[in-house]
């Protein structure tokens, strides 16, 4: 399976609305994608204001052109007679005020300048996986699925990355239980969603960290990722390509 298409497998189970006759009128899930036509130099000229919790957080310009690409929550609500459509503003409540930040630049700037710019880090793995668990139950909350997608397979590549260690550590299992911290931390963030994305993630990510206590030569590693995301084996077979 080509990345395109486990993107598009991904988004056909979470993100499939209604009759396809209503499919036309949808975020293109079929595979991550970004705006290109309007940066942050343009930002004075935004039509439109998101807001976090009380009126006292500053609100911060997006143009309609540019949420509405990415964001069926947003597609929904600015452009129905709703009254945020009216009003020409959307405030959001128990909304984590840096992943909605990290939402906003990655819209206009893309994944690697959102990971870089809202969480002051010159490498993504510097970023906890719990962190991107939360982007990704946010990007489904805003039914956003090129950046649930792209924080989904960050994840899986931080697993195979993990699962790949199998190759030349003779005390991967026993080193297991401390490198598996940070992904039971993001699991419980996954469950905490209460999301179907989520609590399928979380699941699988159990199964595999269970399965690989028992994976003794890489080969056994590999089977049992392979096993618990078989929709998913290019992220595993592009970091085997990186050792062989």
């Amino acid at each position: 399976m080509t990345p395109a298409d486990a993107a598009a497998a991904f988004c056909c189970r979470y993100f499939t609305h209604g009759p396809p006759s209503r499919q036309g009128l949808m975020v293109d899930n079929r595979t991550p994608f970004r705006n290109t036509k309007y940066n942050f130099t343009t930002l004075q000229d935004a039509n439109y204001n998101l807001s976090v919790g009380l009126d006292t957080h500053i609100p911060r310009l997006v143009h309609f052109d540019v949420i509405t690409l990415h964001s069926n929550f947003f597609r929904r609500a600015l452009s129905g007679g709703l009254q945020e459509s009216r009003l020409k503003a959307v405030k959001l409540h128990d909304v984590d005020e840096q992943i909605l930040e990290f939402f906003i630049t990655y819209i206009y700037e893309g994944w690697t300048a959102a990971i870089e710019n809202t969480f002051s880090v010159y490498s993504e793995e510097n970023v906890t996986p719990s962190i991107i668990a939360k982007i990704m139950i946010f990007a489904d909350y805003l039914d956003a699925p090129g950046l649930c997608y792209e924080a989904y397979s960050n994840i899986l590549s931080r697993i195979a990355r993990l699962t790949m260690k199998a190759r030349n550590d003779i005390q991967f299992v026993h080193n297991l239980c401390v490198r598996q911290k940070p992904f039971i931390a993001a699991c419980q963030v996954l469950q905490q969603s209460r999301t179907k994305v989520g609590l399928d993630l979380a699941t699988q990510i159990n199964r595999l960290m269970n399965g690989l206590q028992h994976a003794h030569k890489l080969e056994e590693a590999i089977q049992v990722f392979r096993k618990n995301f078989e929709n998913d084996w290019w992220i595993l077979d592009r970091e085997l390509q990186w050792y062989f």
